[in-house]
């Protein structure tokens, strides 16, 4: 078993889009001036030797908090249809899926 220390690239990450096109506020109609309060959760891979221990739904709550922190008032996550998993992880942290579209080139 290798053991060793997360770095900060190590560990699946949060976006504060501010007033980017690639926030996702504008798509659930957040106003103009409340973008910069929007995060979103960005990938979650987890190594298949360590699936089925909860660190998906652990990755969630910190980077929950960490938007809390930020003083965040909308939080998105983005997910294929395909990805069950990934789906229900996010569904269980509380999140509720609002459509399914195109998007990054893919459905």
């Amino acid at each position: 078993m290798e053991i060793r220390r997360l770095w900060q690239q190590d560990v699946p990450q949060i976006a504060f889009p501010g007033l980017s096109a690639s926030n996702l506020g504008r798509e659930f109609g957040v106003l103009e001036e409340e973008l910069p309060r929007v995060a979103s959760l960005e990938g979650s891979i987890v190594h298949e030797s360590v699936r089925g221990q909860g660190l998906q739904r652990h990755f969630h709550a910190l980077r929950e908090q960490r938007a809390r922190e930020q003083g965040t008032l909308y939080l998105y996550a983005t997910v294929h249809p395909d990805n069950g998993i990934s789906r229900k992880n996010l569904e269980a942290a509380g999140f509720t899926l609002q459509f399914t579209r195109l998007m990054y080139g893919v459905f």
